[in-house]
């Protein structure tokens, strides 16, 4: 059955932060699957997707997905790593902006042979055209939050609706992220023990291509000290050398640019 898409959605302001404040409140995942579910209702679309990706390490990305979608579309999903072939989710991660997708796009020749597999795939099991939203945590988690249709989006009211309802999801998908990442208790993901801010200064410079030596200049103490810095740094992070422990560190979110005063 077609989903009836009406040029006007019927959201207000008032449910608007009414569904903020129920998802800032939620306490399970079963919760923030109910309230999208409603959402998608609320905004006349056919399905919502969540799609969280955890910080690991840069070979073995893990990810989760929570979605009304059929169950067998899902399954299949994860099972043929549609995720790292899917081109709204690539589009929509480099660009930081909210994205329209449909599976009937003009440039499907501009594709990937495993991108034209997926999007083919895709259409065969009903999803037809939606709106994707980047989201991203200080920690280095970041996610997509999209609401789709079971319509074509050549059709002038399927896309003008989708313009209609795109602040709206863009502005909701930053506290559902926020509310996965607290369900979801992706502390096991990070360190342990925290780094003192001493140590964030230590890998900023080392991140700058700085020796040791360079580092306790800048910093003011011995290049024995900054070794030792090092030393503890490695530990907590669980990291082999340097190298590793920046990865983790970006990875983590501990360390990022400073602003000059």
């Amino acid at each position: 059955m077609k989903t009836l898409i009406r040029p006007k959605h019927n959201f207000s302001e008032l449910s608007l932060q009414s569904h903020v404040e129920k998802i800032s409140a939620a306490k399970s995942k079963q919760e923030i699957f109910n309230l999208c579910s409603k959402i998608a209702e609320d905004f006349q679309t056919s399905y919502f997707t969540y799609i969280q990706l955890q910080p690991n390490d840069f070979h073995h990305l893990r990810y989760k997905i929570i979605s009304n979608l059929n169950i067998n579309w899902t399954k299949r999903y994860e099972k043929q790593l549609y995720l790292f072939v899917d081109p709204g989710i690539k589009e929509c991660m480099q660009s930081f902006t909210p994205v329209f997708w449909d599976t009937q796009r003009k440039d499907l020749d501009k594709l990937t042979t495993k991108a034209k597999i997926m999007i083919e795939d895709a259409h065969e099991h009903g999803l037809r055209a939606g709106i994707l939203v980047p989201v991203f945590d200080y920690r280095g988690v970041n996610g997509v939050f999209g609401l789709g249709l079971d319509t074509d989006i050549y059709s002038c009211e399927s896309r003008k609706h989708l313009e209609q309802i795109m602040p709206y999801v863009n502005y909701l998908g930053g506290f559902i992220h926020h509310a996965m990442i607290k369900i979801f208790n992706l502390q096991e993901f990070s360190q342990k023990e925290s780094l003192t801010e001493r140590e964030k200064d230590c890998l900023c410079w080392a991140a700058d291509g700085k020796t040791a030596s360079e580092i306790g200049s800048k910093l003011y103490i011995s290049e024995n000290t900054v070794k030792f810095h090092s030393k503890n740094i490695m530990k907590k992070l669980g990291a082999r050398n340097t190298v590793q422990a920046l990865a983790i560190s970006i990875l983590n979110g501990d360390i990022k640019p400073v602003v000059e005063k």
